[in-house]
């Protein structure tokens, strides 16, 4: 993944990180990805989603959060990490970029090809203290009709819990989170294929974020 990440990102910067296997109790962390700076938006920026250019593209619910302070070394424990953290963000991923499909994606092809990361859709960010992400419901339609509805909790062990492990998995393979930079916490619910259509997706206390397919 590394030196994909260093290939394909050789002109642009990190924006953030992406976990992947967040519902899955089992393992110790959940799979990570890099999030290049170009592909963090922001929802009210009428993002429009081309499948022209991409066909391969998806659709996933979650939750993100923004860190206010740099973490270069592990932390203990949730209490710790939320010191770090600025601001809690619905988020809308939209992975793509497109690979083999001669043979079934092995979990280390999915890692090795940094996780389809391509672009996430930022909601309003909001104080950490004023909001439970794992009391989060999500409802999201695509020209009106539901297609997906997940809560915050469904991530193992809570959205908390995850980030941590995330943040410690971050950092053991040798990368730092700076200020500034986003973390989302996987998939929460269906994966969807993205399809042509107006999106709105509902997180209640944090927000909505509505975009276009095309």
């Amino acid at each position: 993944q590394q030196l994909f990440v260093k290939r394909i990102m050789a002109s642009d910067s990190i924006g953030g990180f992406k976990a992947a296997g967040v519902a899955n109790p089992a393992p110790d962390y959940p799979l990570t990805a890099v999030m290049p700076a170009s592909g963090v938006l922001n929802a009210a920026d009428a993002i429009v989603i081309d499948l022209a250019k991409d066909p391969s593209r998806h659709v996933e619910n979650e939750i993100g959060y923004i860190f206010g302070k740099a973490v270069t070394s592990p932390i203990a424990d949730v209490e710790t990490l939320k010191e770090h953290v600025r601001a809690i963000v619905a988020i809308v991923e939209v992975p793509g970029n497109p690979v083999e499909a001669t043979q079934p994606g092995t979990a280390n092809d999915i890692v090795a090809w940094n996780i389809n990361a391509k672009e996430m859709i930022l909601g309003s960010p909001k104080e950490p203290g004023s909001i439970d992400p794992d009391a989060i419901a999500i409802t999201t339609t695509r020209d009106g009709e539901i297609i997906n509805e997940a809560r915050g909790d469904m991530a193992a062990g809570g959205q908390w819990h995850t980030l941590l492990k995330t943040v410690g998995h971050v950092l053991a393979q040798g990368y730092e989170i700076q200020a500034g930079h986003v973390i989302t916490n996987g998939a929460l619910g269906k994966i969807l294929k993205a399809k042509p259509g107006h999106y709105r997706a509902d997180y209640g206390s944090l927000g909505v974020i509505e975009f276009e397919v095309r």
